[in-house]
């Protein structure tokens, strides 16, 4: 680029007779004398840059997780409460240990920063802090950003005196499994509805993980028609994907109609057996209506019946946002469009349950919260629950 500035410019001033005094010569129609001043100082700036870059330290790549870290990271998983900690079996983020192998982070690598997946996993306040520190000490000895992307509510005064910020980005529905039932008039909608699906023919298997390899060739046929359906393609990172070594990890639950597998959803099964949520969900397009609304009545009536407390329905993006007039522009830019999204997406397009079909009209309230944090920017997500 300079070189080719420098030829346009020579051609331009071929006819200017070149003079020591042109470096000096001050003047509003001076066009050559600038031309060379210029070219001498991008030139400058262009050799610093250069040997700025040369003689900076290559970023270590951390390898990826072993099968042996792997293992690890599932005996770790079974002992804390939350369900987001299995997204590290899916072996695409690399996984930061504490010494005694207690405890971890999974992060992966965007440019220049370091995005830490949740918060940091590990049975004790302690170790977590611990390992929160080990991230910032790594990410600051390799001239990385810091992001916590999706913690908890809960560990906010930690991020806050590691001096990172936050900033919302949306809600997460929780329902409480304890009061969820089908019965009762308010109930009525979500029961006639399970009520029509059985009558066609649907019904409803929990598969445990042991027996889900029987199953894997049904589900991956479901899986590439709903993802030809869909015209997209497997994600990763903060979302599960059809990987028969990442499903294999997983019980899960399947619709039938008629002997015919219509829909699956793979099942995240908190290690305290309080939390449960759902991570895979397809379905092939000839489904009967309602077969995800079905699903999901039935994965969380499974639930209540097997002791677990709550369940997700997944993070709502740019919901819950401030409307004050003197809210963050963030705030106001990120509700406009999470209106004109909606304008077009339904939760029939994600292929998940209506909050609406819901109990009372919605999920039941619990202040949890989920935030990613980073020094100059972060994002937040609160987890609520409203009326059961």
């Amino acid at each position: 680029m300079v070189a080719a500035s420098g030829w346009i410019g020579f051609f331009a001033f071929r006819n200017v007779e070149y003079a020591n005094d042109l470096w000096w010569t001050f003047t509003v129609d001076g066009d050559a004398p600038r031309f060379l001043r210029a070219l001498v100082a991008v030139t400058v700036v262009g050799i610093a840059f250069v040997i700025y870059q040369s003689l900076r330290p290559v970023k270590p790549v951390p390898p990826m997780p072993s099968a042996a870290d792997l293992a690890d990271a599932k005996r770790i998983i079974k002992t804390v409460r939350g369900t987001d900690p299995n997204l590290a079996l899916l072996g695409d983020k690399h996984i930061l240990f504490n010494e005694d192998r207690t405890g971890f982070v999974m992060y992966g690598i965007q440019g220049g920063s370091l995005i830490a997946m949740g918060d940091p996993v590990a049975p004790s306040d302690s170790a977590r802090a611990e390992l929160a520190w080990a991230f910032r000490e790594l990410c600051d000895g390799h001239d990385h950003r810091v992001v916590f992307y999706q913690v908890l509510e809960d560990n906010l005064p930690l991020y806050v005196d590691m001096g990172l910020s936050l900033q919302k980005l949306g809600e997460e529905a929780v329902i409480r499994l304890e009061t969820f039932a089908l019965e009762g008039q308010k109930r009525r909608h979500l029961r006639n509805a399970h009520n029509r699906s059985s009558r066609e023919g649907m019904t409803f298997e929990f598969v445990p993980a042991e027996n889900v390899p029987a199953l894997l060739g049904e589900m991956k046929t479901v899986s590439d028609a709903w993802l030809l359906e869909k015209a997209t393609r497997e994600k990763g990172f903060s979302i599960g994907r059809f990987d028969p070594a990442y499903v294999l990890h997983f019980p899960c639950g399947v619709v039938r109609v008629h002997g015919r597998m219509v829909g699956f959803a793979t099942l995240w099964l908190g290690g305290t057996h309080e939390e449960m949520s759902v991570d895979i969900m397809r379905h092939i397009e000839d489904a009967p209506h309602g077969v995800m609304d079905f699903l999901f009545a039935e994965t969380m009536m499974w639930g209540k019946a097997n002791g677990y407390k709550w369940f997700s329905l997944g993070l709502a993006p740019l919901s819950g946002l401030e409307s004050h007039p003197l809210a963050p522009i963030w705030h106001r830019v990120a509700r406009l469009s999470s209106a004109t999204a909606r304008t077009f997406i339904t939760s029939k397009d994600c292929g998940c349950i209506n909050p609406s079909s819901i109990p009372n009209g919605g999920p039941s309230m619990w202040p949890r919260a989920v935030v990613s944090t980073s020094p100059r920017r972060c994002s937040m997500w609160r987890r609520w629950s409203r009326g059961a």
